[in-house]
């Protein structure tokens, strides 16, 4: 097995044909051959190296992975359409096959955010286990010193307890602080 051998259906996902389970009926139907032959769920290849063809149609070899830096406005879903009349981060970057967020960032929230078609490389980023730290700064009004010693001692949140790996804030003008938190996991908020 290569260095880039996957899974039938990841492979079929990761160039855009279809999401991982649609790929897996495709697989099942029939529809999809490797070097000729009639794949089997679950089957090894590797895309740079085999010819792999869904309803007669080859596959293109893989590209080096794509990378996009999106600074995500508020008021934009991250995620892929929802069939709503709200807007996607795939509407504000080239439509590219394959292409996933890492991370996400809420409706209202603005911000930078990845997109990658190294699916990989998304999952590690993003993965609990990984434990990859982001750093979130936002405005904030009130006893902002008394918050920042509770967020250092930690914090019971609806889904759970979390402490920061930091926390700090600077004075601003007009009563407002710019308050830093820096997470080890995705949080709603």
């Amino acid at each position: 097995m290569s260095d880039n051998s996957m899974r039938i259906h990841r492979a079929l996902a990761r160039a855009g044909v279809a999401s991982r389970r649609k790929a897996e009926e495709l697989v099942a139907a029939g529809r999809v051959r490797i070097n000729g032959a009639v794949a089997k769920t679950g089957q090894s290849v590797d895309p740079a190296r085999d010819v792999i063809t869904v309803d007669g149609e080859q596959l293109a070899k893989p590209q080096k992975p794509t990378w996009l830096v999106l600074h995500k406005p508020a008021g934009v879903l991250t995620s892929r359409p929802d069939g709503t009349d709200r807007r996607t981060v795939f509407e504000l970057v080239p439509d590219v096959p394959g292409l996933t967020y890492v991370g996400r960032l809420d409706y209202l929230t603005e911000g930078v955010l990845l997109l990658t078609t190294d699916g990989e490389a998304a999952h590690r980023l993003t993965h609990p286990s990984s434990e990859i730290e982001r750093t979130y700064v936002v405005i904030a009004r009130g006893d902002v010193p008394t918050a920042v010693r509770q967020a250092r001692i930690g914090v019971e949140l609806e889904d759970g307890f979390v402490k920061p790996v930091a926390v700090d804030a600077v004075q601003g003008e007009d009563r407002q602080w710019q308050l830093s938190i820096t997470i080890r996991e995705g949080r709603n908020r």
